[in-house]
């Protein structure tokens, strides 16, 4: 369920970010899949900076799902992984 905040200054307790699009802003600028997906590991890092100047005090990210991570190829597997350890 997701909420809509329409009251000025209100600041939500909790964000979850679900990214999408990494590899085909990769494949838009000619870049491998990892690529895009370290660049999405960095803004996710602005967002997290962000968030706690605005006072939210959890914050979720969904990574990928097993299933998700069973179409990829054992290169961005590894990768992804990698990326995980290193920012998260």
């Amino acid at each position: 369920m997701s909420r809509v905040i329409t009251d000025a200054g209100k600041i939500p307790n909790h964000v979850v970010i679900i990214p999408d699009g990494n590899r085909r802003w990769a494949r838009s600028h000619s870049l491998k899949p990892w690529q895009g997906h370290e660049a999405g590991a960095k803004n996710l890092e602005k967002l997290v900076c962000y968030a706690l100047k605005k006072g939210i005090h959890f914050l979720s990210f969904w990574g990928s799902s097993l299933d998700n991570l069973k179409k990829r190829t054992l290169s961005e597997r590894r990768a992804l992984l990698d990326i995980y350890s290193r920012y998260f």
